[in-house]
């Protein structure tokens, strides 16, 4: 592709070189491989359960490390909650739809349309209606009477525009879900941001108060959203409590160019390539420029009412727990084969402790190779960054889950993989993932130091192979986007990676709105 200097400048402003520009079109043509799986994860396959006795255990071992100063919660809370409202500004923008009545005129018949209605039904259920009902007061309108006489266009006008009619507006579908109110509490409610901060207070504050907190924002969102901690931060910390909170972007240099149908780079209007933002892959870096020791990550609409808030903190220290665990018996045996020239029994005792401990299916050549070998192998696979992913029974949702995948070498590894990433055509594929049990809720901790304290160049542990290839449309363009290696997936792929099975009730993600009138999200069962 040949670049004018206008081009050049352009991709030098973002920090993108033009081998990186021209590898992701590489991609594009080339097309990315899909992910062969061999067969789910189950229990006792690949899942482990914890029972009361283990969790009790080890979450007296967390709140060791956490009274050290070792945890941090990391939030990925970037962009707007644009998605969260597609049905609502869908029938908005639609002109003939003038009253309720022209809504009901269309019914089922219509997704968007059957969205929109619902959510008129059951307007008061949500956190927000008391906002509404102040914003249409401004206007001088009873938000009740106007819905009666079939007036829609009004309210959702001001929940969804920053403009709203005539007193400003709620700015809903542009604001981060961070700061969208999500629970209500009596006369009050709470937003996202709160509900995470809160989560944070109760399982991640040490004994002198100390909450670390790291939320990746968009850069134009940024003040908003510590303006609103500083705010409320108070309402939940205890006496005396400090939030250590911290804020990232993600980078520019890891957007991706977007392409037409035939793979050729779209321009805007103005005649420059168009880039996309890469994913939550492009938050690898974040994860590893944050510099911390165990590290959480949960995304920012995936939180539950405080009624549903006791278990969540059981397992989230639980997992931590069991990652101190596992990663304190690394590091002893790492430390047992670096000191002295370890004899066979060790070596044998360390391969059994990969394959138990580890979930890992030793390849028969390693199995069988000189002590050296072996050595080496071990050496290489124990001194990795270690996550454990906290995994929900599939109940239906979209999206990815737990699978066994054989690498080039023949080493059987536990991965997540995304629906995009398997070929459903196959029928072997199509299989097993008619058989899966589980699905990934994106709930995991992290340990991203060696034995000596050292981060981790998590770069070196990606699947740069393991991305996806998307279709969009941008202002009535189909174009195709490029997604990084997913930060819980291909991202990790090559991390040390242990599954376990976690409640439902702790997996409540907000995708659209309508996702808040489900019970653990409203105030009663």
């Amino acid at each position: 592709m040949k670049l004018s200097p206008e081009d050049q400048r352009h991709l030098s402003e973002r920090g993108i070189t033009q081998s990186m520009l021209q590898e992701q079109l590489g991609r594009f043509a080339e097309g990315i491989p899909p992910v062969r799986v061999e067969r789910p994860c189950i229990v006792d396959d690949g899942i482990r359960q914890l029972d009361a006795g283990q969790r009790a255990r080890l979450c007296r071992r967390f709140r060791e490390a956490l009274d050290a100063g070792r945890i941090t919660k990391m939030v990925p809370a970037s962009g707007a909650a644009t998605r969260m409202f597609q049905s609502l500004l869908g029938v908005l923008e639609r002109n003939e739809f003038v009253t309720v009545n022209d809504l009901e005129a269309v019914g089922d018949r219509d997704a968007h349309v059957r969205d929109t209605l619902t959510f008129l039904q059951d307007i008061q259920r949500f956190p927000f209606y008391p906002d509404l009902v102040r914003f249409a007061a401004g206007r001088g309108a009873i938000l009740d009477v106007e819905l009666q006489g079939g007036d829609f266009r009004s309210l959702l006008t001001d929940l969804l525009y920053a403009e709203g009619l005539h007193a400003g507006g709620m700015n809903y579908a542009f604001l981060p879900k961070a700061l969208l109110r999500f629970h209500r509490y009596g006369d009050r409610s709470r937003t996202a941001l709160e509900e995470h901060l809160l989560e944070a207070v109760n399982y991640a504050c040490d004994t002198k108060g100390v909450v670390r907190l790291h939320l990746t924002v968009s850069p134009e969102h940024e003040d908003l959203v510590r303006r609103r901690l500083e705010e409320t931060a108070a309402l939940y910390l205890p006496p005396g409590g400090r939030l250590e909170l911290t804020f990232s972007h993600q980078h520019p240099h890891t957007d991706t160019v977007a392409v037409d149908r035939d793979n050729q780079p779209l321009r805007d209007e103005h005649g420059r390539l168009q880039f996309r933002p890469g994913g939550h892959g492009a938050l690898l870096e974040n994860l590893e420029e944050l510099g911390g020791d165990v590290i959480f990550i949960k995304n920012i609409d995936n939180v539950a009412h405080e009624r549903h808030l006791a278990t969540t903190v059981e397992y989230k220290q639980a997992l931590g727990g069991y990652l101190l665990e596992v990663q304190s018996a690394i590091f002893q045996r790492l430390e047992q084969l670096s000191q002295t020239e370890p004899d066979t029994s060790l070596l044998r005792d360390t391969l059994a402790f990969v394959e138990t401990d580890l979930g890992l299916q030793v390849p028969e050549p390693i199995r069988n190779a000189a002590d050296p070998e072996q050595l080496a192998w071990l050496i290489s696979r124990l001194n990795r960054p270690l996550r454990v992913c906290g995994l929900v029974k599939n109940e239906g949702e979209p999206g990815g889950g737990p699978f066994w995948v054989r690498d080039a070498t023949g080493l059987a590894t536990l991965q997540l993989v995304e629906l995009g990433q398997i070929n459903a055509a196959d029928s072997h594929q199509a299989e097993q993932l008619e058989a899966a049990t589980h699905f990934s809720p994106v709930d995991l901790v992290c340990g991203v130091r060696d034995r000596r304290g050292r981060p981790f160049e998590l770069s070196r542990f990606q699947d740069p192979d393991s991305g996806m290839i998307s279709r969009k449309s941008l202002n009535g363009r189909e174009l195709k986007a490029l997604e990084l290696p997913g930060l819980w997936n291909g991202g990790m792929a090559f991390w040390n990676t242990l599954f376990v099975e976690v409640p439902p009730i702790t997996f409540n993600p907000v995708k659209t709105v309508l996702d808040l009138l489900r019970l653990p999200h409203q105030p009663h069962d």
